[in-house]
């Protein structure tokens, strides 16, 4: 059975702070019915330092894309053992809070303030200073990023 997302879209940013058992409020806009089980899978992105949230129709995209990719059967396993390996599942307390594994909360440096940022189909939690400091040297150009893929 696959699931499904009732989020089409995940927008905007928000910032939040991480309470002393590592917990921090999901934006309520963001939450799903039915998210309080292991309803969100976390991954860490390493080329930029964060951690990428993921629904369950998300996961079900990126296990078929995997199981439809030619190539080396090791590489398919290396990928499925970064993907889902390192990952978490987690859901929503009856406040809305999120807790990510102490390994994806140490890896993405997130302590203090968490800036939550959309992506469409995902979300990211970012540490809030390592964002802000990015969005400061690297400010995204919309447009020209559209252009650069052809969009």
């Amino acid at each position: 059975m696959e699931l499904t997302a009732p989020i089409s879209q995940y927008t905007s940013e928000f910032t939040h702070s991480v309470d002393e058992k590592g917990r921090v409020a999901l934006p309520k806009k963001w939450r799903a019915m039915g998210d309080e089980g292991d309803y969100y899978f976390a991954w860490y992105e390493s080329q930029r330092g964060y951690v990428v949230v993921d629904t369950p129709a998300g996961v079900n995209k990126v296990t078929q894309r995997i199981e439809a990719a030619a190539g080396n059967t090791s590489v398919k396993l290396k990928l499925k053992e970064a993907y889902f390996g390192q990952g978490c599942r987690f859901g929503c307390d009856s406040l809305g809070r999120i807790s990510l594994s102490k390994q994806l909360m140490e890896k993405a440096g997130l302590k203090g303030n968490v800036t939550f940022v959309g992506q469409g189909d995902s979300f990211a939690i970012w540490n809030a200073e390592k964002y802000a400091a990015l969005q400061a040297t690297d400010p995204s150009d919309v447009l020209a990023l559209m252009d650069s893929l052809g969009v």
